[in-house]
């Protein structure tokens, strides 16, 4: 992660130059969640939307950042999501959902970006709205 420059980042919002949204490895253990967005539950300006069309899992859920459309998953830096979709479709019914993709037991750190201006400059350009960044073990 600090490759990547997660720590970097999350120094910058200590610092109130960074807007993104820090989850670390020990607050994940804490939770213990079940699933991957179970870690994005109640973070400001973004929501998760339930869908009944998905793959393994009955529930699904799908992020939405700050102004309604579709988040942009990436896992250590590589779009799970596709790119070339219009706002408000959800580019989630073309592939699995980001819980059938993401073990939280494999996870180092997230980052939660609402608005696609407020993430990192290099994942700006892949994104038509929020950003979520995905660091594994």
């Amino acid at each position: 992660m600090e490759l990547h420059g997660f720590y970097r980042r999350m120094q910058d919002r200590e610092n109130g130059v960074n807007t993104g949204v820090f989850i670390r490895q020990e607050e994940i253990e804490r939770r213990n969640p079940s699933r991957f967005t179970q870690l994005l539950e109640g973070i400001p300006s973004m929501r998760l939307i339930r869908s009944g069309a998905c793959g393994t899992l009955w529930r699904c859920y799908a992020p939405r950042g700050a102004d309604g459309c579709y988040m942009s998953v990436f896992l250590d830096g590589h779009r799970l999501n596709p790119l070339h979709v219009p706002p408000h479709e959800n580019p989630w019914l073309r592939r699995d959902f980001p819980d059938e993709l993401i073990s939280p037991g494999g996870i180092a750190g997230i980052e939660v970006y609402a608005r696609v201006n407020q993430a990192p400059p290099q994942y700006q350009g892949l994104a038509g709205c929020g950003v979520i960044l995905v660091w594994t073990k």
